[in-house]
């Protein structure tokens, strides 16, 4: 409570105990909360430590998409100390040579923390170890609860999603694509999912209609006449350009506009959601795993 200030969100009084952590661990994946925040770690260890120099990279969404593969793949062969990272790692592949991870704030969650510690030990008889680095006092409490928490296995639930229609659209689009769908055979069979069991019949006619001529809103529009129903009464898409332009966008995960950064004199820098950059003000300075940029 005397190191620590009572507010703030950075945690940069505690950059020298970090290093020591990353230095005696084979390989380490510092957490952070935000994208500004990563930066500015990555800085701070650097500053902290220069031969860090090289030894350690910073990943999050905003990075090329080259340059985070490229981290990835020597994070997996165990070639850097330190990678400091957004939720951008929270998922995917295993890297075996980690074994540390450090969280720098709140976790936001038992479920989130659990899963970002996750992310280290995943070699046989290896266990996961995890270090809670606070930004102010009141994130000790936090802590503290975290592991009683995590002590009593107490986890918030999970709700499962229900009647997400917008899924069922593109399942039902995904087999029009393929060989089609009878959707008198196909309604029982989804109807016996948990999350389209409570599902009316005049729910599931909405959705055909949205299909076949755009429901009530967009029926006006020939291109959102997506399925054609056969004489047979087979739904199914015949225009080689609506299944292109399926199989080119299916998902539901919403993403932001990226725009390319790139220097005055034409230099590519990476990537950067719209949003973001928007936001921000002239001549700000911005870092990057590189160096330290102004925008004007």
């Amino acid at each position: 409570m005397e190191i620590l200030p009572w507010a703030g969100h950075l945690g940069h009084k505690l950059a020298d105990k970090v290093v020591p952590i990353i230095l005696n661990s084979n390989s380490t994946i510092v957490f952070t909360n935000t994208r500004s925040q990563s930066e500015m770690w990555y800085q701070l260890l650097l500053n902290a430590y220069p031969d860090f120099a090289g030894q350690i990279a910073i990943h999050h969404s905003s990075i090329d998409a080259h340059l985070r593969i490229w981290i990835e793949e020597n994070l997996s062969s165990g070639k850097l100390k330190a990678v400091v990272s957004t939720s951008s790692l929270d998922l995917g592949i295993d890297f075996k040579p980690v074994d540390t991870v450090i969280q720098i704030g709140s976790a936001k969650g038992v479920a989130r923390f659990l899963q970002r510690a996750g992310r280290s030990g995943h070699s046989p008889f290896e266990t996961s170890k995890i270090y809670c680095v606070p930004t102010h006092s009141l994130e000790l409490i936090e802590v503290s609860a975290l592991k009683e928490a995590v002590k009593n296995n107490v986890i918030e639930p999970r709700d499962p999603q229900v009647l997400c229609f917008d899924v069922l659209v593109q399942f039902l689009m995904t087999l029009a694509v393929g060989d089609g769908f009878f959707p008198d055979e196909l309604y029982p069979q989804i109807k016996e999912t948990y999350a389209f069991q409570e599902m009316t019949e005049e729910e599931w006619k909405g959705m055909l209609d949205f299909l076949t001529i755009g429901g009530k809103a967009l029926k006006s529009y020939e291109e959102f006449h997506k399925i054609v129903i056969d004489e047979k009464g087979l739904y199914k898409v015949t225009s080689r350009k609506i299944a292109m332009l399926h199989r080119m966008n299916m998902g539901v995960i919403v993403s932001d506009a990226m725009l390319k950064v790139k220097f005055i004199s034409g230099g590519y820098i990476g990537m950067v959601e719209e949003y973001f950059i928007s936001r921000l003000k002239k001549k700000i300075n911005l870092s990057s795993p590189d160096a330290c940029l102004k925008l004007r």
